[in-house]
């Protein structure tokens, strides 16, 4: 049945609906201008993907870790933006495939925090009390800025920040073990199929470093994946009463797939450079709420095994900035939710699926005694 309404009321129906399109499309614009004002006044994110000199510029999240020797849930201390201008191309996680696990990454990573004045003055102080780290060879510098491609936006920053963190906090808090495997951890390959170096230039690199951290920085990418995948921990944990007769661990290189083996007390030092390297992916705050991040569920989940064997050897500690200190225990039963579980699972196919497109096998081999 036809309505019986005036002419000139149904013909301002269409108008109205115009008016209210255009006023919604104004009010969304100056949402984002003033997102985008606001990002600006705070301080957008820093790249520095074309530095031709091995200097990180960490930040105070960085330079907080270093100096306490802890990862730091900062929340209380910090204020986190959402960049809408981020976005996963031109990233190390450009590869990234699927609408849902791309749209999770952007969430994860186009976070910027902004830190107030007194924390970053305090967090300064810290860290200038901290002992330089040792110098890297020039000839070790200059084949990663000439023979490889370090030149790409990392979680936070840059590669070359990235893996200057890493170094740094290893020199300090990881005595007596190379910092240097750190800061070539991933020129064999990153868990995106990005390789920094070129298969044929690993005799090069051989010549310019020990035959232990070559032992490490080869296996490095291969333990990560296994990590993630969820493959390595559970037959470790399952024999968490007996891990003395762990004799070796064979995996497949990611670059070239062939097999390496480390003995079991390599493998001690590896997971706890992996533990330290877990430490540049963590929530910069905000814990309880953000424990189903793939990154954060590995960190503790490795964290607590390597106390529960008494192998942490790294001093990576839990603190937090304005509240009680964040309990190992209670962090990884979060993990346990239904959507860190489901995210958890999508991280695992990933990296199986990264793996298997460059004929990567990911196969880890215990031999006990």
């Amino acid at each position: 049945m036809p309505l019986d309404l005036p002419a000139s009321q149904i013909q301002l129906w269409p108008r109205g609906r115009l008016v209210a399109g255009v006023i919604g499309l104004l009010f969304v614009a100056y949402r984002r201008w003033r997102h985008s004002r606001l990002l600006r006044q705070m301080g957008q994110r820093k790249l520095n993907v074309a530095r031709e000199t091995l200097k990180p510029l960490l930040d105070t999240r960085r330079k907080a870790a270093i100096s306490k020797g802890q990862a730091i849930d900062h929340t209380g201390s910090v204020v986190e933006v959402e960049d809408p201008t981020f976005t996963l191309d031109g990233t190390i996680f450009a590869s990234v495939r699927g609408l849902p696990q791309r749209a999770i990454m952007r969430k994860t990573l186009c976070r910027v925090p902004h830190w107030p004045d007194d924390v970053i003055q305090g967090v300064g102080a810290l860290f200038a009390a901290v002992p330089q780290p040792p110098l890297v060879d020039n000839r070790l510098t200059d084949f990663m800025l000439k023979e490889c491609n370090f030149k790409m936006e990392h979680a936070d920053g840059s590669f070359m920040d990235h893996i200057s963190f890493c170094h740094d906090y290893c020199a300090e808090h990881y005595k007596g073990r190379s910092p240097r495997v750190l800061l070539l951890h991933s020129i064999l390959g990153v868990a995106t199929n990005i390789f920094p170096m070129e298969t044929a230039k690993i005799p090069m690199l051989e010549e310019l470093i020990s035959t232990e951290e070559m032992k490490h920085v080869e296996v490095f990418p291969s333990f990560l994946r296994l990590l993630v995948a969820g493959l390595l921990l559970p037959e470790l944990t399952g024999r968490l009463g007996s891990l003395e007769k762990l004799q070796k661990v064979s995996v497949r290189r990611v670059i070239d797939n062939k097999v390496v083996e480390i003995d079991a007390d390599a493998l001690w030092t590896q997971l706890n450079y992996q533990v330290i390297h877990m430490l540049d992916f963590l929530p910069v705050a905000d814990w309880p709420s953000r424990t189903a991040e793939p990154t954060f569920q590995v960190f503790i989940e490795l964290r607590s095994f390597l106390t529960a064997a008494g192998k942490l050897q790294a001093k990576v500690d839990l603190g937090s900035a304005c509240s009680d200190k964040p309990q190992q225990e209670q962090l990884l039963a979060s993990t346990a939710s239904p959507w860190a579980r489901i995210k958890r699972k999508m991280a695992s196919r990933a990296v199986r699926n990264y793996s298997a497109e460059i004929g990567h096998d990911l196969e880890c081999k215990f031999h006990w005694l």
